[in-house]
């Protein structure tokens, strides 16, 4: 059996510029390999998808367990003109599977929580932050709240999937609203278990992969 090994790593996205044509009829643009998720009179759902690959370890059957997990953002996002949308959520999810847009775009119950097809034991970590309207400097967020959360489970998946979520409230004709590059550090151990253990959380994350995707 091979010794545990530790590992760094990376992956970057880069920033977004978010342009509300006409909100009512959900027209809008983002640049940079962002999707818009969803856009109504209500509320603004822009994501980025990407993973990092661990296919050459799941190949060798290593369990990758996540030891801390680092989401360096550049900057608050901006808008234009103020006022604007007056709150911004924003989400990061460290999953073992892909998040769809189903999941979400149900924003009341999302990937991690109670309600989400995707389930807290798909989430190894997850982050979110509130921001509200600057009352001093206009056109910029200020943060109200953050928590983090996920269940830490390690992974025998080939990927390790980042979706970086940001909704906004109330966005109206016009809104421009920039989402700032962001740096994923992820410090992970790989692990050589037990044919029986390590064969047994393959099949699981599969199973529950296909079930919910």
């Amino acid at each position: 059996m091979a010794d545990p090994k530790a590992h760094q790593l990376y992956k970057q996205i880069e920033e977004c510029a978010l342009a509300v044509t006409t909100a009512s009829a959900g027209a809008g643009t983002v640049t940079n390999q962002w999707q818009l998720v969803l856009l109504d009179s209500n509320v603004a759902m822009i994501a980025y998808r990407t993973y990092i690959d661990l296919a050459g370890w799941s190949a060798q059957e290593l369990t990758t367990f996540t030891q801390g997990v680092d989401i360096q953002k550049m900057q608050i996002p901006l808008k234009a003109p103020s006022p604007g949308s007056q709150s911004c959520w924003e989400f990061d999810f460290i999953s073992s599977r892909a998040i769809t847009n189903n999941e979400l775009q149900n924003y009341g119950n999302l990937p991690g929580f109670a309600g989400s097809t995707c389930s807290l034991q798909q989430i190894i970590y997850g982050e979110r932050m509130m921001y509200g309207e600057n009352a001093t400097i206009p056109g910029n967020y200020v943060q109200i709240s953050g928590d983090t959360f996920g269940s830490g489970n390690a992974t025998a998946m080939d990927k390790l999937h980042w979706t970086r979520l940001l909704i906004f409230s109330a966005p109206a004709d016009g809104d421009q609203i920039v989402v700032w590059p962001t740096n994923l550090v992820v410090q992970a151990m790989t692990v050589e278990e037990k044919d029986l253990v390590w064969t047994e959380r393959l099949r699981r994350s599969y199973v529950t992969q296909g079930r919910n995707t």
